[in-house]
């Protein structure tokens, strides 16, 4: 019978009809100064109506990557970033649909010695990212999402490193 009636909040609103939370791992892979880099993300949030996103993220590489551009030996690079997301989902309802992130925020790039004696401090900067997903629901409470996004970095530059070392799908 509870499940039948619309329960009563201290909060009410006609604009919003359902407000839910949701987190959202992601693994992805990408280039890095023509290196190969893994990369692992958290985004989480406040949905409404199972359409718009507001929330954060934060992402870095799960592998030590080697930048083509370094010329000193045995040196490795993080990456790592995080900030802002908007999020808006087309057709949420439906079994497959679409889903629209954009991440906006910081990030830093850092290098050290593979034995830690060296370490070459750190460059910092801004970082948008937008992305396309096809989605699916597979249960009332679980999506999976596939989708492809491309970083735009600011304006960085890191010992032989810019910022279009670092832009990329």
């Amino acid at each position: 019978y509870s499940q039948d009636k619309e329960p009563n909040a201290l909060i009410e609103s006609d604009g919003f009809k359902k407000i839910r939370f949701m987190a959202s791992p992601s693994f992805g892979m990408s280039q890095m100064d023509e290196a190969s880099v893994s990369i692992f993300t958290i985004r989480g949030g406040i949905v409404f109506d199972d359409q718009l996103t507001l929330g954060g993220f934060y992402t870095v590489t799960m592998n030590e990557f080697l930048p083509s551009s370094e010329t000193s030996p045995d040196i490795y690079m993080d990456y790592r970033a995080f900030g802002g997301l908007i999020e808006y989902t087309v057709y949420a309802h439906k079994t497959f649909h679409a889903t629209i992130p954009l991440l906006i925020g910081a990030g830093e790039v850092e290098m050290d010695s593979e034995y830690g004696s060296i370490n070459l401090g750190e460059s910092n900067f801004l970082l948008v990212q937008p992305s396309i997903m096809l989605e699916v629901n597979l249960h009332k409470y679980v999506r999976l999402n596939f989708g492809l996004g491309y970083r735009i970095i600011g304006n960085m530059n890191y010992r032989n490193l810019n910022q279009n070392d670092l832009a990329g799908i």
